[in-house]
């Protein structure tokens, strides 16, 4: 008998090089003359990186992380392919829900710069990548990747012309975006979903909830998208 093993990760709970690990030990346990093979799978999500490393045979550095949006880092991993053309990144590791877990918090405040903070590492420091791959699940965060466009040289702007840079206040006082041309490497999003950006089935109102966005402000993050 053969038997595959190909799970995803376990949201907030283990990645899916771990569960694929655990039930393959299990399955051998009880099922001595079984070949069982293990295929780790990920949506994006919480283990994209691991996954990537695993599948694609990555090495993996830590990038510095200078705007944390409230998240506890100074540092993050990332991957890099052998020939340095490639470089991976999980946003769960940078502003994910589990770098959350114990602690209060105040969705209209949690920024998605950190992901900036990375990708701009990559950007500056490693002339030699082309492509920028991004697993954007399991994200804590509901400000539509403005933080991370700040970190990009985005610049919000209230309605006096000054710049703003609380996420908060950016939510109710946006009037318009400022950016010259951003000179990146392809960007790559991997996900899962397929999720218009308003309205009953959009990202707020669908994913909100379990960041922590309640009822009363579905309104104010949906017009603070449209604005952007």
């Amino acid at each position: 008998m053969k038997i595959l093993v190909a799970p995803n990760s376990f949201k907030e709970c283990a990645s899916s090089l771990e569960i694929s690990k655990l039930i393959a030990s299990k399955i051998s346990e009880y099922l001595h003359n079984a070949e069982v093979f293990t295929l780790a799978l990920s949506d994006g999500g919480d283990g994209f990186l691991d996954v990537c490393k695993e599948v694609l045979d990555l090495s993996i550095i830590y990038v510095p992380i200078s705007s944390n949006g409230n998240f506890p880092l100074k540092k993050a991993p990332a991957g890099i392919s052998k020939d340095g053309t490639e470089a991976y990144i999980e946003s769960a590791n940078l502003v994910g829900m589990k770098l959350l877990l114990g602690k209060s918090s105040n969705i209209k405040m949690i920024s998605s710069a950190a992901l900036g903070d990375a990708i701009k590492y990559f950007s500056m420091n490693c002339p030699g990548v082309e492509k920028i791959i991004v697993g954007i699940g399991g994200t804590a965060t509901n400000d539509i990747g403005i933080g991370a466009l700040t970190q990009l040289g985005v610049k919000c702007i209230d309605s006096n012309g000054k710049e703003i840079t609380s996420p908060e206040t950016m939510m109710k006082d946006l009037e318009k975006i400022e950016f010259d041309k951003m000179d990146l490497p392809r960007l790559i999003f991997v996900t899962d979903v397929d999720n218009p950006l308003l309205g009953e089935k959009g990202a707020t109102r669908v994913f909100g909830p379990q960041k922590g966005v309640k009822n009363e402000d579905f309104e104010l993050f949906e017009s603070f998208f449209e604005k952007v």
